[in-house]
Parts: C-alpha cells; structure tokens; sequence
C-alpha cells in the first residue's frame, strides 16, 4: 500500500495563440512578401503555470497460488488498484492585461485504474490473462479549435498470451490484444473546470478490433 501527496509548484504547457509577427521578437527580414509586422502568425510556445496539488493511493497484490493442491499450484495472481486526485491549473486563454485559468486532472492521468492478472507457470508451458481498466483523462491542453482540452474515454481491455518452450532457444507464441473489442473513442472539452465536465464534443471514434498474433521468439 503506498499513499502520496505531491504539490507540483509549477506545470509546463503549451500554449498556442494568434499574435502579430511584429510581437514574435523574430527579424522582419524572415517575412515573405506583402507581409509585415501586423500579419497575424499562430505561435506556439511552452509557458509556466501554477501547478496543484495531486494526491491518491496504490494498492498492489502479487501471489503465486503453491497452497494449492495438485495442478492449481501452477497458478498465480498480480492484482493493482490505484487512486488519484489532482487539481492542475491550466492556462486556457491570456491577453496583454489578464490569464484565464481552467482547473482539471493533470495531463495524462486517470484518476481510477486498475489491472488483474490470472497466470499459470509449469515447465515450458506459460500462460496468462490481464485485465485492464483506465478512467477518462485528459490528453492534450488547448489542442484546437476553441477546446479547452482533448480527452480520452475510458477503457477496459482483456489481453492474453501462451508460451510453449521449445527447446534453449525457440519458444512458441500466441498473443491476443483488446479481446473486449475497445473501440478508440476521443473528444474536445469545452469550458471544462474541475468537477464540471463542460462540453464534450466527439473528435475521433475508430475500431481497432481485436488483434492476434501467432511467431517464434530465438534467443541466442
């Protein structure tokens, strides 16, 4: 069990605007022509905000399963939960004379997830099953378009693998991903503040589809 306090002082973005070439610093000499220190070019530079705080706990379980009897002892379990809570102010829009902040999880970061693993070890013979699951979070800050942030929605996957040894230096595999057929479902949040999702508009849902994967692995 670990728990965590963090207070990030100062979190870095990206912030794109639209400003007069002659506000870059750059040398009008680097202008095409018929342009001049009042065309308008979209500057994307990295800037400093206040941070938050993040807090949050991790559990973790690993157990080979030997107290059983006969066969079942082969198996095993790795079990993790964790919990987080964040509060990252972010700079959505500036002017000359004021900053507009909006207050959300930091980049990146579900606030709950877990994974389960059910193996099985004996000989040569290997194999396991995992199941995943990932709250929303949010992916990029300001991506575009007037959003405030790009998001992903949640996720739960079961992946699985067998491995037969076959001798010191083959071994067989058999691997399938995303068994639960998650579709890849994106979006564009409007006006976001903590607790207070805003608007969500739908910017990407694909269909990856099950994936399945038969080789040899040699090690020399």
């Amino acid at each position: 069990l670990s728990l965590f306090d963090k207070d990030i002082t100062s979190y870095i973005q990206s912030q794109v605007r639209q400003v007069p070439f002659s506000a870059t610093g750059l040398d009008p000499s680097v202008l095409s022509t018929g342009q001049d220190g009042t065309t308008v070019y979209t500057v994307t530079q990295p800037i400093n905000t206040p941070g938050g705080k993040l807090q949050g706990y991790e559990i973790n379980f690993q157990r080979p399963f030997t107290f059983l009897p006969g066969f079942w002892k082969h198996f095993g379990g790795v079990a993790n939960l964790t919990h987080v809570e964040s509060k990252i102010q972010y700079v959505v829009a500036s002017t000359a004379t004021s900053v507009t902040y909006r207050e959300a999880n930091l980049v990146g970061l579900s606030p709950d997830a877990w994974n389960l693993t059910l193996y099985y070890e004996d000989g040569p013979f290997s194999a396991r099953v995992s199941e995943a699951y990932r709250s929303s979070y949010i992916s990029i800050v300001l991506p575009g378009s007037g959003a405030d942030f790009q998001g992903k929605n949640e996720t739960h996957n079961i992946d699985m693998q067998v491995t037969y040894k076959l001798n010191k230096h083959f071994t067989a595999v058999f691997e399938g991903l995303n068994l639960t057929d998650q579709y890849d479902d994106r979006n564009d949040q409007y006006n976001t503040t903590q607790g207070n999702t805003g608007q969500n508009l739908l910017l990407d849902y694909s269909h990856p589809g099950r994936q399945f994967f038969l080789g040899v692995r040699y090690k020399y």
